[in-house]
């Protein structure tokens, strides 16, 4: 099932992801906001993977590793302060 409400969420810089493109090893950082949550998607909108913080405060991030995904785009919904973020990955191998 495709969820419209992706594309509905993209963010305003909030959120940082980097490298992007990568190998599927990224960093999401928010300077204002606590990331408390990722999750991926693929351009269907089915989720494929959840991803838990590994920083706590603001300035925590997440490290994602996701290296055993096929190269392509995806979408990383990540969830800060009770908001939604939505932000297009890059995976090359």
């Amino acid at each position: 099932q495709c969820s419209t409400n992706l594309v509905n969420e993209i963010d305003n810089g909030e959120i940082q992801i980097f490298p992007n493109p990568s190998d599927g090893k990224f960093k999401v950082i928010s300077y204002k906001l606590n990331v408390e949550s990722a999750e991926l998607y693929n351009l269907f909108g089915v989720k494929i993977a959840t991803i838990s913080p590994s920083g706590r405060g603001v300035g925590g991030g997440l490290s994602i590793d996701v290296s055993a995904m096929p190269n392509g785009i995806y979408l990383l919904r990540t969830s800060s302060g009770g908001k939604h973020f939505t932000r297009k990955i890059i995976i090359q191998h």
